[in-house]
């Protein structure tokens, strides 16, 4: 029986009265109220920062469905002054977006533009993010490093 049914063979139909009903009833209702359920799926993109120097840095990403994507960034929280060009980018096919005209030694913040590819409507914004530009020859950073010792074997 699926949920919602009525039992069968039991006079007149009635609602199932076993806990499977309202567990279900209870995860959809669950679903519905935390957002869950969507007319339309949030994209995964996947998004990696590599080649950093004084005045650029560019972004590998990654999408797991048909995109056309840019990347808007700027020195302030939200605050966002440029941006790439968009690109239409199938789905699990890296593309680079090269940030560029930065401030060396400067902390920026950047977020994701999207809307499905071939989509005329406005493009959606991701979460932001943000990165440091090159420092200066000899200025002092910090890095963390993780290993995975593998245990298991």
């Amino acid at each position: 029986m699926r949920c919602g049914e009525a039992e069968r063979g039991r006079g007149p139909a009635r609602p199932r009265r076993r806990p499977g009903f309202f567990v279900c009833g209870v995860a959809v209702a669950l679903a519905v109220a935390t957002g869950a359920i969507r007319s339309q799926a949030v994209p995964t993109v996947t998004q990696i920062l590599g080649r950093p120097t004084y005045s650029a840095v560019t972004v590998n990403a990654l999408p797991d469905t048909a995109l056309e994507m840019y990347f808007e960034y700027g020195r302030q929280p939200g605050q966002y002054d440029a941006s790439t060009q968009p690109a239409k980018v199938a789905a699990h096919t890296p593309a680079e977006f090269t940030l560029t005209g930065l401030a060396a030694d400067a902390k920026y913040f950047y977020r994701l533009r999207y809307r499905p590819s071939g989509a005329t409507g406005a493009f959606l914004a991701g979460a932001e993010a943000s990165f440091q530009t090159q420092r200066a020859i000899g200025a002092p950073f910090t890095f963390a490093l993780q290993g995975d010792s593998h245990p298991e074997r």
